[in-house]
């Protein structure tokens, strides 16, 4: 189905039209890019030199986009040696001019202490297994030299205990890319995942064990930030999201073979990880702080609860602003708690066609409860075609404008400003699907279109909201 098909079905008074808005976010032609990105940045097969440059006896990647690789191993970098690497690798960083980096064929490299890039800089793996490793007792950060450096890649790196950091705000074509590494055994409770910028974070595996509960992607404050086709807490794809970019089969390869080298690569102890543990122990999986016009589109998310005492969240989305929540499949499997996902004040948003696995949807006002000016207000939201089983949508946001008024007053919460159009409820939870708090007026409260309660004979019935006005 075709992604601007199903946003027109509508247009309102008083807000700018969804295809407009989508359009202005997500640009999908032949190259298989987005508007936020140059098409070399996203999933191309580099080509192989005509004459191949060895490294570690195998092929490197031919120069691709802006970045041109070196082979770490001619930098006095040591492949599949016991002794620490860290400082080999930091040297041989600072030796490159811009917009080259370092290429590491497939081996174990032990890395202790931070990896500080530069504009430009790479940290690229092989396909068939490059493992960075830091060993126990702290956490190592692949991270800027300085705040603002901009237009790094790092790929194709399986990492244990280690973090990536990108603090940058910039919101042009500038951005970073981390695409196709796997995390695991990471023991700081920090993200897995940090940006602040126009970054494209794409076809990732990460994973928290029992003994390692955390969060994983933050992207905090800045724009343009794309999250697209990453496995957090899961082994494997339960969906074939729609396909927005080309790219779609190729980050499917490429996250299973990142499965595979996690289930099976040794630790740094040389010891097999274990099969049996859980891998989706997240405080907050994905967690959205101020950012604007984020794409959040294909991800397979999920999450158990942990023994930590702070609320979990399967996503976090706080104070977004034109926020597109699109097509992911999120899941809560063991545990007793409630992860919800959990939008707070948000603005321009659209959450549509995605799926919702004993994780129920929340969405609440920007200030306490019970404060008498809220500080930001939800404003122009749909929550439309997403599926939900054994899970319920809620929210606590209150209407604020008088019934008639607040089309224009952007300090206020209007009835038409949070709609749900077209959700399918799968449950045998009884009572109410969509729950809202008691309104001042019943005209004046949010409104429910077509949402419908499936038996399990696929009979379809109209979904209980309370609370709400109800449209069948």
């Amino acid at each position: 189905m075709s992604v601007f098909r199903s946003l027109s079905w509508r247009c309102r008074p008083g807000r700018s039209s969804w295809p407009a808005r989508a359009a202005s976010l997500l640009v999908m032609g032949a190259s298989g890019a987005t508007s936020v990105f140059a098409a070399t940045w996203m999933e191309a097969p580099s080509p192989l030199p005509t004459v191949p440059i060895l490294c570690g006896n195998e092929a490197m990647p031919a120069p691709f986009g802006r970045y041109e690789l070196v082979c770490a191993l001619d930098l006095a970098v040591a492949q599949s040696s016991s002794n620490d690497q860290g400082q080999a690798i930091r040297a041989a960083l600072n030796s490159l001019p811009p917009n080259k980096g370092l290429y590491f064929p497939k081996g174990r490299y032990f890395v202790d202490g931070d990896l500080p890039l530069r504009p430009g800089a790479a940290l690229v793996g092989s396909k068939d297994g490059t493992h960075f490793i830091n060993r126990p007792g702290t956490t190592t950060r692949i991270t800027q030299a300085s705040k603002g450096d901009r237009g790094i890649l790092v790929e194709g790196l399986l990492l244990d205990n280690i973090v990536i950091q990108l603090s940058h705000d910039h919101d042009h074509e500038q951005g970073s890319i981390v695409r196709y590494n796997g995390f695991r055994q990471t023991e700081s409770a920090e993200p897995q995942i940090s940006t602040a910028g126009a970054d494209l974070i794409m076809g990732n595996v990460l994973w928290r064990e029992t003994m390692h509960p955390g969060a994983g992607i933050l992207v905090k404050g800045g724009q343009n930030a794309t999250i697209f086709r990453n496995l957090i807490g899961a082994s494997k794809w339960m969906r074939d999201p729609t396909p927005l970019i080309e790219s779609a089969e190729a980050v499917r390869d490429r996250t299973e073979k990142l499965v595979q080298a996690l289930s099976t690569s040794p630790l740094h102890n040389g010891n097999a990880p274990s099969q049996e543990q859980q891998v989706g122990q997240y405080t907050r999986a994905v967690h959205l702080e101020g950012s604007k016009r984020t794409l959040l589109s294909g991800n397979d998310i999920n999450v158990e609860t942990t023994a930590s005492t702070e609320p979990h969240f399967a996503a976090e989305l706080n104070d977004v602003t034109r926020l597109m929540l699109l097509d992911n499949h999120i899941a809560q499997g063991g545990g007793s708690g409630v992860s919800p996902v959990q939008l707070r004040a948000p603005q321009d948003g659209w959450v549509y066609g995605n799926r919702f696995i004993r994780v129920p949807l929340r969405i609440v006002p920007g200030a306490a409860h019970g404060v008498p000016v809220q500080v930001r207000p939800t404003k122009f939201t749909e929550v439309e075609k997403n599926e939900f089983t054994d899970a319920i949508i809620e929210t606590t946001q209150r209407v604020t404008a008088q019934y008639g008024a607040g089309d224009d007053d952007q300090t206020l919460t209007a009835a038409h400003d949070l709609e749900f159009y077209r959700n399918r409820f799968s449950t045998d939870l009884p009572g109410c699907l969509l729950n809202a708090e008691v309104p001042s007026q019943r005209e004046n409260a949010f409104a429910a279109w077509r949402n419908v309660r499936v038996d399990n004979l696929k009979n379809e019935t109209p979904a209980e909201a309370c609370n709400m006005q109800q449209i069948d």
